[in-house]
């Protein structure tokens, strides 16, 4: 074929064909959901040839023949054709793709999905195409991943705080809006009132009504008792933040590690990107400090290493010196630690990358120089 263009220089298309006869298995009855879909061979140039529709080219051919006139419509009319021929021909040897088909609407169920929480998908996409770079780049994207969880977290809190906030001021002002909203969709399964709010929302309204019987908290108490750390968690349970229960009864946020080492570890400390000062006070220290899905310090769970020692040594803050050295070292080193002689180990010093006395090192482990992420876990050792 030999299309001329008024524009542009002559464009040529050549569609070679073997003598062979064609064979009629390659008909659009082949094109099946099932159809697996193939890699290019030197063996399937001659199936592609085969599957082409001839009497189609055949058709464009004298379209071609008995135009007097090329306009810019009928090249493209022409390569549409000589397009659909092609495609057809490459769907018959290799295979159609099938559409996956639609996404389940889940973005429906995720009101609390802002802006924020788009552009941290958004940078956690992007740093995880440059994955396998480098163990730097495997570094960013675990970064960019935990922003990207914190985001996430912050934004639900925010929606469901909001969400009551507003149910809880409707509840008073104006029962007959309340049931306006949870009505509005009656034809869908899901409406847009959490079940919770809606069961509490008539728990108010009885106060008579309970949350279980007597029996059934035993029963929940013995059947899904609160685990003592993270080691009580199930096997398969992934990493987050869980509620345990201290010896002394107490309820405790914790961060659960669930894949280092076999899980079952309680995050005491972590630092990954220098967001929570941990140049703190002694009761800080005491009692903890930062977001518990991000940076933080357990301080609760440190109460017994707190009045007992490390290594002999107790804990030393800028405003409670019990080092052993002339000056205090949580001053010169600014964190909270069982410092001795101000020396080997400063993980909880300012997060920084240049070498210096109060930076976040560990002196066998890179020297002086500022560490980009630490962590400190535990969990009871288990007698074999």
């Amino acid at each position: 074929m030999l299309l001329i263009l008024h524009v542009h220089s002559p464009i040529e298309i050549s569609l070679k064909q073997t003598d062979q006869e064609v064979s009629t298995k390659c008909s659009d009855d082949t094109r099946t959901n099932e159809q697996k879909i193939n890699n290019w061979t030197n063996e399937k140039s001659y199936k592609f040839l085969e599957c082409l529709n001839l009497t189609e080219i055949e058709n464009i051919n004298s379209e071609i023949d008995g135009t007097t006139v090329v306009t810019q419509e009928t090249v493209d009319m022409i390569i549409s054709k000589i397009g659909k021929v092609l495609i057809n021909s490459a769907g018959n040897t290799f295979g159609f793709k099938v559409s996956a088909g639609k996404k389940s609407e889940h973005r429906k169920n995720k009101p609390w999905f802002d802006h924020d929480c788009k552009a941290a998908r958004s940078e956690f996409r992007k740093m995880k195409r440059n994955k396998n770079k480098s163990p730097f780049h495997r570094a960013l994207v675990s970064d960019a991943e935990k922003r990207y969880k914190n985001t996430m977290n912050k934004a639900h809190k925010k929606y469901r705080s909001d969400f009551r906030k507003k149910m809880d001021d409707l509840k008073q002002k104006d029962a007959k809006e309340f049931w306006r909203l949870l009505n509005e969709n009656k034809s869908t399964a899901q409406p847009k009132i959490d079940f919770d709010k809606l069961v509490s929302y008539f728990k108010e309204l009885n106060s008579d009504l309970r949350d279980d019987t007597e029996e059934q908290q035993i029963e929940k108490r013995v059947v899904t008792p609160t685990p003592n750390d993270c080691s009580d968690l199930s096997l398969g349970t992934c990493s987050g933040v869980y509620i345990i229960r201290l010896q002394n009864s107490v309820n405790l946020t914790v961060f659960c590690d669930m894949e280092t080492d076999n899980g079952g570890w309680t995050v005491i400390q972590t630092r990954f990107d220098g967001a929570v000062n941990f140049s703190r006070d002694w009761s800080d220290y005491k009692t903890g400090f930062g977001e518990i899905a991000g940076e933080h310090w357990l301080g609760d769970s440190m109460r017994d290493h707190f009045d007992n020692s490390l290594n002999g040594m107790k804990f030393t803050t800028h405003d409670n010196d019990n080092d052993i050295h002339d000056y205090n070292c949580g001053i010169v080193k600014k964190s909270g630690w069982w410092h001795a002689t101000c020396t080997y180990s400063n993980i909880n010093g300012i997060y920084k990358e240049e070498v210096s006395e109060d930076s976040n090192y560990w002196l066998t482990f890179g020297g002086k120089k500022g560490l980009r992420k630490t962590k400190m876990m535990m969990k009871p050792n288990l007698e074999i």
